[in-house]
């Protein structure tokens, strides 16, 4: 539908920050969910230890966690290299 230079383009119009592709943005999600999901029993070991009885608490809430944290880093890491990317075009004397 659109190639790169239109999407490039249209971002820079809408003043909208270089993001990470999103085909990689999926993959990076899904990682950290299976890895939200891996440290789910270690998590519940930990937690049924220290209370001394099995409940369902806050370490079932890994995986959300890890998307979220992921989503988070995304986007900090995308907005400093959309700054860089900025900083770098500005002439010299507008930099200070």
């Amino acid at each position: 539908m659109y190639d790169k230079a239109d999407q490039a383009q249209h971002q820079k119009e809408r003043g909208c920050k270089e993001q990470i592709p999103m085909k990689r943005r999926r993959i990076i999600l899904a990682i950290s969910f299976v890895f939200g999901c891996l440290l789910i029993p270690f998590a519940a070991e930990a937690a049924h230890r220290e209370r001394g009885y099995f409940a369902i608490g806050g370490e079932w809430l890994l995986p959300v966690l890890t998307v979220l944290m992921s989503i988070v880093i995304l986007e900090v890491v995308g907005g400093i290299k959309a700054m860089l990317k900025e900083t770098a075009e500005m002439p010299d004397e507008e930099r200070s």
